[in-house]
């Protein structure tokens, strides 16, 4: 185990097709940070968000539909519309 300030670190192999690693490392340069910091900000987003959009009902949509949608709404109706879907997801 390494230890990087307070964060504790540890060493895992995993077996990544030739073509995942290709893009990671191209990202990563892309980003100008290491593969490594790119592979940890990715596996955190999926367990800390993606893996419960499904179990709550979340989707993506692209943001010119979501701009779509909700620029022809006037602020009262989108304030009314929040205020509804809050009480029925017990937000």
């Amino acid at each position: 185990m390494i230890t990087s300030g307070t964060k504790k670190t540890s060493t895992i192999t995993f077996r990544l097709n030739d073509d995942i690693i290709t893009k990671l490392r191209n990202e990563s340069r892309n980003k100008d940070i290491s593969t490594n910091t790119l592979v940890n900000q990715a596996l955190k987003k999926f367990l800390d968000w993606d893996v419960f959009q499904p179990q709550i009902g979340l989707v993506s949509i692209n943001k010119t539909v979501f701009i779509k949608i909700f620029g022809n709404l006037k602020e009262q109706e989108i304030i009314k519309m929040a205020s509804r879907i809050g009480k029925d997801a017990g937000v």
